[in-house]
């Protein structure tokens, strides 16, 4: 018996020793997940915050948004080269980056884009690349966040007021003459379903309880 717990303990410290530690993700988030333009502008201006774990050389994003819509310059606060967005695969790509791991923390990404004086729509951020130089090749770590940044126009959903009161008018228009056409029930909808509930409840009381005295009979 002391033999197979010794046994036991060996293989347990040897599951720990070597079970690989899962490496922390990278984390992609966005500053704003929501942009209102002005109501003929044709430009757009966006940010994605990417952290990486540990210390990298360059980081790589992937855009994707309607034909109607394309991203048109990048800028990012850290990686002294950069490559400029370009559309491929029908998503929109550019990256900054460093010649060593020498970069650290987070780097904010901004994106300008182009767009149709009345677009609405959304515009989402469907891959990110983490670059690491690793000796003579690079290594990748690979995200896919499909993080999506709404963009509407002011007062796009705002009525106007003459709508507003033609609206109203019509409201009570209506009201008048549904008068004695809509039949009124004894109690309201929800007071009706909490009646039913209950019925059902008590049935379900009784055929348990007869249930258990079977069961209780049968026994005996």
């Amino acid at each position: 018996m002391k033999k197979i717990a010794c046994l036991l303990t060996c293989l347990c410290i040897t599951l720990v020793v070597t079970l690989p530690v899962a490496a922390k993700e990278s984390t992609v988030s966005l500053p704003q997940e929501s942009i209102t333009l002005e109501e003929k502008a044709t430009s757009i201006e966006m940010a994605v915050d990417i952290t990486p774990e540990n210390q990298y050389a360059g980081i790589e994003i992937a855009v994707s948004c309607p034909e109607s819509v394309a991203v048109t310059a990048s800028s990012s606060t850290s990686g002294s080269m950069s490559a400029s967005p370009v559309l491929a695969d029908g998503l929109y790509w550019t990256s900054f980056f460093e010649s060593s791991n020498k970069l650290t923390g987070t780097m904010k990404i901004t994106l300008q884009l182009s767009c149709p004086e009345t677009w609405e729509g959304d515009i989402v951020i469907e891959e990110v690349h983490v670059l690491t130089k690793d000796g003579a090749g690079v290594s990748t770590e690979k995200l896919k966040p499909s993080q999506t940044i709404h963009v509407s126009r002011e007062g796009a959903n705002l009525p106007s007021s003459s709508q507003t009161s033609e609206n109203a008018g019509n409201t009570e228009d209506s009201s008048a003459n549904s008068g004695g056409d809509v039949p009124q029930t004894g109690a309201p909808v929800w007071q009706l379903t909490l009646i039913g509930a209950g019925l059902l409840s008590v049935v379900i009381i009784i055929v348990i309880e007869i249930s258990r005295r079977k069961r209780s009979h049968a026994a005996k």
